[in-house]
C-alpha cells in the first residue's frame, strides 16, 4: 500500500462515503456526524474497514497520536496517522518503535454555522506544515515524508469570494501538502467543494 493510494482513499472516503452519504444524505436528516469527534470516528471506521479488506497486515491507523509531543512542543497531536509497521518478524512489541513508515498525517476539522472558519482553517493547516517540519528532524528522516492532509467541513455559510481568498493561500501548496474542505455557499446555499491544486 503506497503514500498515493492511501492519499486517493481518503479523498474517496471523504467525498463518497463521509459527505454524500454521511452528510448530505436524506436532506442533512441521515443524523450519523455529531461534532468533529463523530466525523473522526467515521473516517477511522471506513480506514479500517479498508484495510481489512486490502489485507494489508502492516498498515495501521491511530488516533490522536501522541509521540510527537517532544520537549517544548506539545501541540504536535494529529487527529488520525497511518503508518506502516515493520514485518512482523522483525518487531519489538513497542508499537512506536516498529513503525517503518508513516503514510498520512490526518488533520480534521468540522465547525457549526457559528465558528469562525477561516481561522480554524488556518490553524489545522500550519499544525501540517508544522508536522513537515518534524521530518526534517534526524530522528524522524528514516521515517520518510508522508503525506500530510486536512479534512474540513463547515457549515457556515461562506461568501464565495472571501472563502476562494483564504483557500486559494498558496502558503499551503506544497507537494505533500494536501486540502480536501468544503462549504456552505452565503448566495446559493449550495455545499461548495475545494480540492488544493497539487493534488495528483
Amino acid at each position: 500500500m503506497t503514500k498515493n493510494e492511501v492519499l486517493k482513499k481518503i479523498k474517496d472516503i471523504w467525498n463518497n462515503e463521509i459527505i454524500a452519504k454521511e452528510y448530505e444524505d436524506l436532506n442533512y436528516k441521515a443524523s450519523y456526524l455529531l461534532r468533529e469527534d463523530t466525523l473522526k470516528c467515521s473516517l477511522y471506521y471506513h480506514l479500517r474497514n479498508w484495510i481489512e479488506k486490502e489485507k494489508a497486515v502492516n498498515i495501521r491507523v491511530f488516533a490522536e497520536y501522541p509521540e510527537f509531543n517532544r520537549g517544548r512542543e506539545r501541540r504536535y497531536r494529529p487527529d488520525l496517522v497511518i503508518v506502516k509497521l515493520r514485518p512482523e518478524d522483525k518487531r519489538t512489541g513497542d508499537i512506536v518503535s516498529d513503525i517503518d513508515e508513516f503514510l498520512a498525517i490526518i488533520e480534521i476539522k468540522y465547525q457549526g454555522h457559528n465558528m469562525n472558519s477561516s481561522a480554524s482553517y488556518r490553524d489545522d493547516c500550519n499544525k501540517l506544515v508544522k508536522y513537515q517540519g518534524l521530518f526534517s528532524k534526524s530522528d524522524l528522516k528514516q521515517r520518510k515524508d508522508p503525506k500530510l492532509i486536512g479534512l474540513f467541513l463547515f457549515e457556515k455559510k461562506l461568501d464565495h469570494d472571501i472563502a476562494d481568498k483564504w483557500l486559494e493561500n498558496k502558503k499551503y501548496d506544497d507537494k505533500n501538502i494536501y486540502r480536501f474542505v468544503y462549504y456552505r455557499d452565503k448566495a446559493s446555499k449550495d455545499l461548495i467543494k475545494f480540492i488544493s491544486k497539487n493534488y495528483p
